[in-house]
């Protein structure tokens, strides 16, 4: 048997490590991989680790750490919407529990790729109310003068509405490549309409996951829609209003409107920065239910076990960000599993 070099008894090492940040020291609540790396998430951040086999495979450099570390957001399981999408990606997408058809990792990357663009949107968002509550109390503080008045703008308005919505879309793709693996027989592209169509052959009108999904298609209508207006610029049909001045003498804010009655698509006049907030968390939540409802109606079959997702008691939550877990049926009462 070859001796081992010092490079090889040095990568081959076990023990722990901690995460290197000056700005972040929560400790660590969870560890899954996605893709070829791992993933760390602590309270306040998510990390993701390389081990240095996978930047050096032919063990060639021993001056290598033993792992290098990058924060890749910096939200972690504190926040509702990671709990809504990694947290439960990660103990849901089990292939212990999971039809061998399913690519449990293919499906965690996709729900990363979710949460990724919806951290950005959330960001988005918390400036875009910020900057326009600043500008607002401003507003309200100077006092007009002679006759004219100056009004707050934002000035690349049209710009973030435009950015924001096609990450929400970007979002809607991920989720649509998501429900994609777990029926790849009928599905192969196309919109959330067509989606409900197809999976509505598969199930009665009475399901669950059909109702939700009829629940949630108007909304993801809407904002597919918003993208494509902004995309192609129809203005006509796409209204973002900057700060305006109503006939009573108010100042509005920033809003938004929508009308495609060709298409049979219409948003009322809303707020801005409130839609914006809103999209972002019924976007996280949806996401939640999606994964819930593909790993409830795909659970293998175990000769002498029922197994089903289910609501976990808040008192026993592996975290209380993490809703959903997988339960098994014993002697007729539901019972966690692990």
């Amino acid at each position: 048997m070859p001796t081992k070099r010092p490079i090889d008894l040095f990568r081959e090492s076990g023990g722990s490590f901690k995460i290197e940040s000056e700005t972040d020291n929560t400790p660590i609540k969870m560890m899954c991989n996605v893709g070829d790396n791992l993933l760390v998430v602590t309270s306040n951040a998510i990390y993701e680790i390389q081990l240095a086999d996978q930047i050096d495979p032919g063990r060639e450099n021993p001056r290598l750490p033993h792992n290098i570390q990058r924060c890749v957001l910096n939200i972690g399981a504190d926040s509702a919407i990671v709990g809504c999408t990694l947290l439960t990606a990660n103990v849901l997408f089990n292939n212990t529990m999971l039809a061998d058809s399913i690519d449990t990792e293919k499906a965690k990357a996709l729900t990363f790729e979710a949460l990724k663009e919806l951290a950005a949107m959330k960001s988005m968002a918390e400036e875009f109310t910020a900057e326009e509550e600043n500008k607002t109390s401003a507003f309200l503080k100077h006092e007009q003068k002679n006759r004219s008045l100056a009004l707050p703008s934002i000035i690349d308005l049209e710009s973030r509405a435009k950015s924001f919505f096609q990450k929400a879309d970007h979002v809607q793709q991920a989720l649509f490549e998501l429900i994609s693996l777990f029926y790849s027989s009928i599905l192969t592209k196309g919109h959330f309409e067509t989606l409900v169509t197809k999976i509505s052959l598969q199930y009665s009108n009475d399901d669950n996951f059909i109702k939700f999904l009829n629940t949630i298609a108007p909304h993801m209508k809407i904002l597919r829609n918003l993208r494509d207006c902004l995309d192609h610029r129809l203005y006509q049909q796409v209204k973002v209003n900057n700060f305006n001045i109503t006939k009573k003498g108010d100042m509005a804010p920033p809003s938004i409107k929508m009308d495609r009655p060709k298409r049979n698509v219409f948003l009322e006049e809303t707020w801005l920065s409130d839609f914006m907030s809103t999209t972002v968390e019924n976007l996280a939540n949806i996401t939640e239910m999606i994964i819930a409802f593909l790993c409830a109606k795909n659970t293998k079959c175990f000769i002498g076990a029922e197994i089903a997702v289910g609501v976990t008691h808040e008192g026993k939550r592996i975290h209380p960000n993490i809703k959903f877990g997988y339960f098994t049926n014993r002697l007729g009462s539901w019972m966690p599993i692990g």
